[in-house]
């Protein structure tokens, strides 16, 4: 910028007289590259900042992962505590009821043995085996008491039987455990006349 200036004499008289011109140093072309250096630095500053939230392992992303991740838990942790409540067992009466049609007094008392198994989703939840000793000719009584959840399927099956009595009614007997406090197992045997061998417990 371009500015006049006058001198005065010494004496303080006004006398005209030739100008100086003095020149100053412009400041506009600093102040244009400053701004053009500002709005590069905040154009980078901004496409980090939106690649930060917006990419593809930007916040939102990230957030929307995890809101996802947290959903999952929780519903896997809902459908193991709805599986545990299901699968809680109560105490149910297993009645094992043995009728022996006939009996041979000479060769006595004989055994019966009994698998008793419980399953519920197709996984065991309770399992053991049981003997009755059969005396006389009657109904012998075993009850067993087992813990098994509600809905599983109970089984109870001759596994064993003495020698010289045959089985008269199905080997395996398939329940459904319901509300009710005793499931009764009926198995019916009788005499076949013969002296025949043991052959040991099937499993």
């Amino acid at each position: 910028m371009k500015e006049k200036i006058w001198k005065n004499n010494h004496n303080g008289r006004n006398q005209s007289s030739k100008p100086v011109i003095r020149c100053k140093a412009s400041t506009a072309g600093i102040t244009l590259v400053a701004l053009v250096v500002t709005i590069v630095v905040l154009l980078i500053l901004a496409t980090i900042t939106i690649g930060y939230i917006l990419g593809e392992h930007g916040i939102i992303k990230m957030a929307t992962k995890a809101k996802q991740k947290w959903e999952e838990s929780v519903r896997n942790e809902q459908e193991d505590l709805e599986k545990l409540i299901g699968n809680k067992g109560e105490d149910k009466n297993i009645q094992i009821k043995v009728n022996v049609k006939s009996f041979n007094q000479t060769l006595g008392e004989f055994p019966v043995v009994y698998k008793i198994t419980g399953k519920k989703n197709n996984k065991i939840v309770c399992e053991q085996m049981v003997l009755v000793n059969v005396k006389n000719v009657g109904t012998e009584n075993l009850e067993v008491v087992v813990n098994v959840p509600k809905g599983a399927v109970m089984a109870v099956e001759e596994v064993y039987c003495g020698a010289s009595y045959k089985l008269t009614t199905e080997p395996n007997i398939e329940k459904v455990v319901d509300e009710g406090e005793t499931m009764e197992f009926i198995f019916e045997h009788e005499y076949n006349y013969k002296i025949t061998h043991n052959t040991g417990i099937k499993i």
